[in-house]
């Protein structure tokens, strides 16, 4: 695959910035075609309670804007494992808050292979993908990958799910991630050793451990 129809540029941009730096993952030549101004949102925010209701409200608003009460529209809350039954609760007493109860009622009834609002870890979402993402904490995500090849390889995943909208949610203890805080790609011309720049938007990666 050449063409990467899926992700916004500014979503791809951003997953590749966000992207450990770990030896054997490869991502070959892909070229994200559509653009969408403010398709991605950064919350940075004090600690574990407010961390709950911001992905709450950012899950809520997300719901109001790509689901739909005749089944069409998805979004996923991706999030640590440990992180995912609170997520869970608080998505869910935020829904209850603004939504008509029948509407509450049907999605929260919703069988786990069809629902519209999902909240998973990054196991659940390969191979889908959503109208809109809520990444939660994705410092510990990668933190709680068992190598540093798999920790690249969920945080690819749970970033590149979206076709519309990508929300990153995390603390401001979250560990060192993401990455975009201290290394950027050009748009125009990749500056990391490990690309290999081609067109704007477009480019081959491998992923090591060494820095630029």
């Amino acid at each position: 695959m050449t063409i990467n129809y899926r992700n916004p540029q500014e979503v791809f941009r951003t997953c590749l910035t966000i992207l450990p730096r770990t030896e054997g993952l490869y991502i070959s030549t892909v070229n994200a075609v559509r653009t969408i101004p403010d398709s991605v949102s950064r919350n940075v925010v004090p600690d574990m309670s407010s961390l709950l209701e911001t992905t709450a409200e950012q899950a809520a608003q997300l719901a109001e804007q790509f689901v739909s009460a005749d089944g069409t529209g998805r979004i996923a809350v991706i999030c640590p494992d440990n992180l995912i039954a609170p997520v869970r609760d608080a998505v869910r007493r935020k829904l209850a808050v603004i939504l008509d109860p029948a509407e509450y009622a049907r999605l929260i009834e919703q069988p786990e292979w069809d629902e519209q609002i999902s909240v998973c870890g990054t196991e659940t979402v390969k191979g889908l993908e959503f109208d809109a993402v809520v990444v939660v904490e994705p410092g510990l995500i990668e933190d709680d990958a068992p190598s540093r090849l798999v920790a690249a390889s969920d945080l690819y995943v749970a970033m590149t799910r979206p076709t519309q909208k990508l929300v990153i949610v995390r603390t401001k203890s979250g560990r060192k991630v993401p990455e975009h805080l201290r290394y950027e790609a050009c748009p125009k011309h990749c500056y990391w050793k490990t690309f290999t720049p081609m067109r704007p938007n477009r480019c081959v990666i491998t992923v090591s451990k060494s820095r630029p």
